[in-house]
């Protein structure tokens, strides 16, 4: 009995120091700087495993439908281009400070 409370009391008190660590501040959430490889890494696997969860064996019903490419081009022109900007359109300021940054 005894070494099953220990076994519970591990990841209680691992969980306790995540999450003062986390309350002090000391990590650094904001969007100033790109995340980190681990973030990354963490942030892919959470949604790859969401995604086989909510839509098993589903696929994306529009890829390479030119008409929605199409649509989904007029959008970012419409409400993305500037702030984001585009290729020979630099983007503002604002857009410029976004993370992640856009890859060319």
């Amino acid at each position: 009995m005894k070494t099953l409370a220990r076994l519970m009391l591990v990841p209680a008190l691992l969980a306790a120091a995540a999450g003062l660590v986390a309350a002090s501040g000391l990590v650094d959430f904001s969007a100033s700087n790109p995340p980190k490889w681990i973030e990354e890494k963490a942030a892919r696997f959470v949604l790859n495993r969401s995604i086989e969860r909510h839509a098993p064996g589903k696929s994306n019903p529009l890829a390479g439908s030119r008409a929605e490419t199409a649509a989904g081009l007029a959008l970012y022109r419409a409400h993305c281009v500037g702030c984001h900007g585009a290729p020979g359109v630099d983007p503002t300021e604002e857009g410029a400070s976004l993370n992640p940054r856009l890859r060319a």
